[in-house]
Order: C-alpha cells, then structure tokens, then sequence
C-alpha cells in the first residue's frame, strides 16, 4: 500500500514541478496577512550518529552486534520518515504564489497541463487565532490521465500559529477509500534540540507507529508493529546507547568507540 501510493505521489509530484514552471501571480496583496505556510521538515528526526559504518572493535563481540543492530533499525526507519516529507515538496511550490482571501480562508491555487494531462491545486488554510491554529488541506483535480480526481483531498492538518506543534495526515488516491490516512504524524518542537514527533501508518493488517523524541543529544525511538516494540535509546555526547526489543526483553548495549558493553556498567 505504502509503495503504490508513493507512485501515485511521485506522479503527482511530477505534474506539480510544471504546475510551479507555469506559475500565477495571483490577484495580489490582502488586506490581511496569510499565515505563514507550515514548515513540516521540523518533524524530521536526526539519524546522523548511525551514518558512519558500525565498528568492530573487538572480533568475537555476539552476532547481532549492539551498535549495528540498533544502526540498522534506525536506518530502515528513516525511510518511513522520509516517505512523510513528501509533501514538503508541494508546500515549496505554494510557497512561491500568491494568495487570496475567499470566504473566510487563504487559497493558493495554480493549474497546468502536460501531455494531454492537466492539474489544478488548491491549498487552503484556515486561521483559528482563538485556538492559536491554522487548519490546512490540500487539494488536486486532474483529468486526461488514466485516473481523474475532483477536488481529491491529498494532505491536511493543523498547525499551531508559530509552527512549533502541529498534525499532518496523507491520504490515499482511492476515493472508495473514503480519505482514509494512509500516513499520519504530529510534532512538538520548542528548540533545535527538543523534538517529539510520532508516525502512524495505519494498514487493514496492523498499524506501523514510529515516536521519536529528542532531549538536546539524546535520543530515543520507539517502533510499534505487528512483530512487537523495539526502541532505540543513543546519546551522542556519551557516545553510548542500546537497542531493546521489549516483546523479547532482549538489550544489547555500546559505549564509547561503539563497541559492546553490559548494560549495567553503563546504568542502562
């Protein structure tokens, strides 16, 4: 489900680059000011400390090396964060657009056509500042291609005021599938070194969820699916961490120079 719909995203994406080619100016200035459109990269977690190659400092460490194994947990979860960035891509294009005012909302649209094929966008935003909120969805209607869409929701969410909280979901391209999320996240942020953001990815077998919070350089994530819950703990100024598989109540532990160590004699 995931890979199909990053397919049918990266189409849409494609459409969207020669939507941003053949940009409006739009009908100029309002009276007031359009909220500032979200910055949803913020959500995206630090995995830099698991980029370099594992080290082996000691041959006969245990299969399932701690650093190793918790390297390549981390890693194949970035994926899944990365897949939620897509729609980064979208918000840069509206970004450089003019808005307009309607009926109580900010709109920014554009349209396009290529190969027989055209697109209209629409992202909308409504600002709540009682509730120090902006409401966010947005819109494609295409037609010419294999599958026509009317004023298909693809993403929406809200957002606080500043940015710094907000929630986001992407939907399917399956209108039977009545906007079902097929991916939903929210984030915290107060610095650039605290960060709370959680990952859904809802599925008719079972859900895939990914928490991950960072608290100045230490770091902590936490993978819930069908197999059990594996976390993840590092601390980058320490240079030591674990990788702990809670249905197995497996921990395995590193330290300094990432090679194995117990536990305890790090108190973790």
């Amino acid at each position: 489900m995931v890979i199909n719909f990053a397919k049918r995203v990266t189409t849409a994406l494609f459409l969207a680059l020669v939507v941003w080619s053949c940009k409006d100016s739009g009908t100029g200035a309002e009276p007031d000011s359009p909220p500032v459109i979200p910055d949803i990269t913020v959500a995206q977690p630090d995995f830099s400390y698991f980029e370099s190659p594992a080290m082996m400092a000691d041959q006969t460490m245990m299969e399932g090396e701690a650093y190793a194994t918790a390297q390549g947990t981390v890693m194949g979860a970035g994926f899944m964060f990365a897949f939620g960035q897509l729609g980064t891509a979208y918000f840069e294009m509206a970004r450089d657009q003019e808005s307009e005012f309607k009926n109580g909302q900010w709109v920014w649209s554009y349209s396009a056509a290529y190969d027989g094929e055209s697109m209209e966008v629409r992202l909308v935003a409504t600002v709540d500042e009682d509730a120090n909120e902006v409401q966010w969805a947005y819109y494609i209607s295409s037609s010419g291609g294999d599958v026509e869409y009317n004023e298909l929701k693809l993403m929406g969410g809200t957002t606080s005021l500043d940015g710094k909280t907000g929630d986001w979901a992407m939907y399917g391209f399956d209108d039977s599938a009545g906007q079902q999320a097929v991916m939903a996240y929210d984030w915290s942020v107060d610095s650039d070194e605290n960060l709370k953001a959680s990952f859904e990815f809802p599925s008719d077998d079972a859900n895939t969820s990914l928490i991950y919070m960072q608290d100045g350089s230490r770091y902590t994530l936490t993978i819930n699916n069908i197999n059990g819950t594996v976390e993840v703990y590092w601390d980058v100024e320490n240079d030591q961490g674990y990788w702990w598989d809670k249905t197995e109540n497996e921990k395995l532990c590193w330290s300094s120079g990432k090679a194995n160590i117990a536990c305890g004699d790090i108190g973790l």
